[in-house]
């Protein structure tokens, strides 16, 4: 039996989660589809019918209440055991019990391979297969284990690179179109103002989930499951070596900072203008309007991130979540039903777009129907464009190879562990990046997992 995963904190891969946090008819006939054609293989009975729910995000009762109107049948209670480990430790717990895990749970697309590997979820396939074409490939490969699919994306973080137009103004800086260009970039700009950062380097204290954006981004995949059940790994490879090298050489170099992405004066320093660009995903806009000061006439825009190759226009996903129907829930139908309504339904997606204060989610839609959303096109403080349509662009430049493993959390501890010691110039790149890769096979190993290392 393959033991529990190092479940990541929600000062890991949740950051963005954490900082946000701070500042019909009588019978159900089918979920409707964003665009408008009824899905027929996710229907729910005329039988009543109840739901449990555990979700963290914001405004859960709004999503029930518009659910229940369309479905009179089937009730939902939710519940909120708090962000990343809590919840996973939590439902780990109770599916390995045999009891006491809901109906529907909301689990994030890092962490979702460690429940599969449970064999604990509930292959939804005949319930949602037809909304596969509603989502780009690369969310939808993140939901797919084999030929079943074991939740149904709700949303997701495609990242671009934001930047304040008034510095690039001041110090007469090109948008950087490369990481070539980039790093001249931050040179000069340090050079000249020694408290100007070009931004957060992926390095920083808490920013382990940027340093999975950059390999991703670059076009590294870390981990491949072989249809035999045994898992590939290849960290320590020449490619993310390189990619690392170049990360570990802008924060020796001072021009990025390392600051804890966390940390109280990260705000400040927004508004502040102390940063001349972001790896901004999806929620980063709404991050920085929460920080702004009032009055402020500060602006930024959004560009493709730089690129490794030039002419290209690679992305990708920081995070995003889906809702999974466990083996214990005895309604599993009208549980994929609900998964379906709250990730590809008008109203669902409507809820989604829409801000927490107004009484919304405050999330980026993974489905490409959010698109009709009248909330779409709504313009964020700080962002003259919008900001919906430009992440809905670099969703589709998401590479579908990107595998996440089920020790996302023993990956993000050893990252944290390993890659500051080479940015300090304690030990190399490579032998961080060794380092790494043995931490991450003796913790398949000891959860009874069969693995391999590749070298390239």
């Amino acid at each position: 039996m393959k033991k529990r995963s190092k479940f990541v904190t929600g000062a890991g891969m949740l950051a963005a989660v954490a900082l946000l946090a701070a500042c019909g008819s009588s019978s159900a006939k089918g979920v409707q589809a964003s665009n408008g054609s009824a899905a027929t293989t996710a229907g729910a009975g005329s039988q009543p019918v109840h739901l449990t729910w555990w979700t963290w995000t914001s405004n859960p009762q709004t999503v029930i209440n518009a659910f229940e109107k369309q479905y009179p049948n089937i009730t939902v209670t939710s519940e909120n055991l708090g962000a990343g480990a809590p919840e996973y430790t939590k439902l780990a717990t109770a599916l390995r019990a045999g009891s006491g895990a809901p109906d529907v749970a909301q689990i994030e697309y890092y962490e979702l391979p460690n429940f599969i590997g449970m064999h604990k979820l509930a292959d939804i396939s005949a319930y949602v297969s037809q909304y596969k074409n509603q989502f780009p490939a690369s969310i939808w490969s993140q939901v797919l284990s084999g030929s079943g699919v074991y939740a149904f994306p709700e949303d997701n973080d495609p990242t671009l690179l934001a930047y304040d137009a008034s510095i690039f103004s001041q110090y007469k800086l090109p948008v950087p179109q490369t990481w070539s260009e980039y790093a001249q970039d931050a040179a000069k700009l340090h050079q000249v103002d020694p408290s100007e950062y070009m931004g957060i380097n992926p390095l920083s204290v808490n920013g382990g989930g940027f340093l999975w954006l950059a390999l991703w981004q670059a076009g590294v995949n870390l981990f491949h499951q072989e249809s035999n059940g045994t898992w590939d790994i290849s960290i320590n490879t020449p490619k993310a070596q390189q990619i690392m090298s170049y990360w570990v050489n802008l924060a020796k170099s001072g021009a990025t900072t390392t600051s804890d992405w966390l940390g109280p004066a990260v705000g400040s320093n927004i508004a502040n203008g102390k940063y001349a660009t972001f790896l901004a995903p999806a929620f980063w806009p709404g991050i920085v309007a929460l920080n702004q000061q009032k009055g402020t006439k500060q602006q930024f825009a959004l560009a493709s991130l730089p690129q490794w190759q030039a002419g290209s226009q690679a992305s990708a996903d920081f995070g995003g979540a889906g809702n999974a129907v466990t083996d214990q829930s005895k309604n599993p139908k009208e549980a994929a039903l609900f998964a379906a309504w709250i990730g590809s339904s008008q109203q669902g997606l409507d809820i989604a777009l829409q801000s927490p204060v107004q009484n919304g989610r405050g999330l980026f839609p993974a489905s490409m129907n959010a698109s009709q959303s009248p909330q779409f096109n709504a313009l964020v403080p700080q962002f003259p464009a919008n900001t919906n349509q430009l992440y809905a662009a670099a969703a589709q430049h998401v590479s579908p190879n990107f595998t996440f493993s089920p020790w996302s959390g023993d990956m993000l501890a050893a990252m944290s562990t390993y890659m500051p010691q080479a940015a300090a110039g304690a030990i190399s790149v490579a032998t961080a990046l060794s380092d790494i890769q043995s931490a991450l096979v003796t913790a398949a190993t000891q959860e009874g997992y069969q693995v391999k290392v590749l070298s390239s």
